[in-house]
């Protein structure tokens, strides 16, 4: 490697080992992949509608998700448990589902399950259909769809679990919006548009707004700030929701916006604000 070994002894005290090797420093922005350096807009346009089935039974995660798959692009139908998960995919035949794997009436494992169980069903039958019967009597063989899990369990025999029901992959909550769509561009090949921190930031607030937000945000608590920035980087839209509502009690109108915003499902422009409050946040 080119580099140099040295040793420094004395008699009765000890030995220093050292050593130096050439590297070469790399730009951290060099490190720094689209996804993270970029923001995902919308959907890239000429390409194939795409399903999309969010099975959830918390209704303010469902609604969230919901909202952030149809603001990109994606066609979205919702169920609130795995019974109705497996109505819809018979139904609907999505692209893909994103499965709770904790619901109530079935949860998440036995409906990945039974759909799998369909698709081998409706395979077969296919595959050994008889020429002369009516076609519309066996229907035809389609891909199967694709489900990831959704699930706060971080334990690695968790990861097993869902892949053994059937799930094609799965990510933990609470989870960034990036990394949600970028899932779905590996299996679907889904393509987006993406804007620059730089255009986002300019789009979120242009110069001449948002100051006088800045400012009331710049009087609150330093540690309010900080546990407001974590939940908008972490699209925790309840954990958001309470702590506006502390500053409401001093900030009524910075609350109000920054609710306003978060009902628009806006978290890109709530943290702009809260960047340009305190730009030494963590």
């Amino acid at each position: 490697m080119g580099g140099e070994l040295t040793v420094n002894s004395v008699l009765g005290v000890g030995s220093t080992f050292s050593f130096s090797i050439p590297v070469k420093v790399t730009e951290i922005e060099s490190l720094t992949t689209r996804s993270q350096s970029q923001h995902i807009l919308q959907l890239a346009p000429d390409q194939p509608v795409y399903r999309i089935l969010v099975a959830e039974d918390n209704d303010t995660n469902r609604q969230l998700l919901v909202q952030l798959l149809q603001a990109v692009g994606f066609i979205v139908q919702s169920a609130i448990n795995g019974q109705e998960a497996i109505a819809q995919w018979e139904s609907w035949q999505p692209h893909l589902i994103w499965m709770d794997m904790r619901m109530p009436v079935m949860n998440g494992y036995e409906a990945t399950q039974q759909i799998r169980a369909k698709e081998q069903e409706r395979n077969y039958q296919s595959r050994h259909a008889d020429p002369s019967a009516a076609r519309a009597a066996v229907p035809s063989a389609q891909a199967p769809t694709f489900i990831i899990a959704l699930t706060a369990n971080a334990f690695e025999e968790e990861r097993a679990r869902v892949l053994e029901a059937g799930c094609n992959d799965f990510i933990r909550k609470p989870f960034q919006e990036t990394e949600l769509l970028e899932k779905m561009a590996a299996y679907l090949g889904v393509e987006y548009l993406y804007v620059s921190p730089h255009q986002a930031e300019a789009t979120a607030i242009a110069p001449s707004d948002g100051m006088n937000e800045i400012a009331a945000l710049r009087s609150l608590p330093s540690s309010l700030l900080a546990q407001m920035l974590q939940a908008t980087m972490q699209i925790d839209y309840q954990r958001l929701t309470t702590l506006l509502e502390e500053v409401a009690s001093t900030q009524p109108d910075v609350a109000a916006l920054l609710t306003k915003k978060l009902d628009d499902f806006d978290f890109e422009g709530i943290l702009q604000l809260l960047e340009k409050a305190n730009p030494t946040l963590p």
